[in-house]
């Protein structure tokens, strides 16, 4: 059976810089460990606020929900904390002196933006941990 649904167009570099402020500004929110109901729809909100701004941004008429800007960001996020991840141990490689030099993944602003929000401990875990 055909789906009819179409597939939203990939977001654009405005609105990814968008989601990324957004996000950055409401990180104490989105990230806190709290998990009551009032706790779960004040993150619903707040993913739902970031989506009217990501869609006021960007005149292409496809408009984002909450949902659709919140598995992006999970998505991106995830995909930048492997290749940080991937860079941590390939330096710990070549301090450690092994045989052959490991290749570093080159990390784009987006990257780096991503690691300043959601910080060292959600990429290399607690030391001793």
């Amino acid at each position: 059976m055909a789906r009819n649904s179409k597939r939203n167009p990939n977001f654009s570099a405005s609105e990814l810089s968008i989601l990324t402020e957004e996000v950055e500004k409401r990180k104490q929110l989105q990230f806190a460990k709290q998990s009551t109901t009032v706790c779960n729809s004040m993150k619903r909100k707040a993913w739902e606020d970031i989506a009217e701004q990501v869609n006021a941004v960007d005149c292409s008429n496809v408009m984002r929900s909450g949902e659709d800007v919140k598995k992006n960001w999970t998505c991106r996020s995830s995909e930048s904390k492997k290749k940080l991840a991937l860079n941590k141990e390939n330096k710990e490689k070549l301090v450690g002196g092994g045989w052959s030099l490991p290749s570093i993944v080159s990390l784009t602003p987006m990257d780096e933006r991503f690691e300043r929000i959601i910080g060292p401990t959600a990429i290399t875990g607690v030391e001793g941990g």
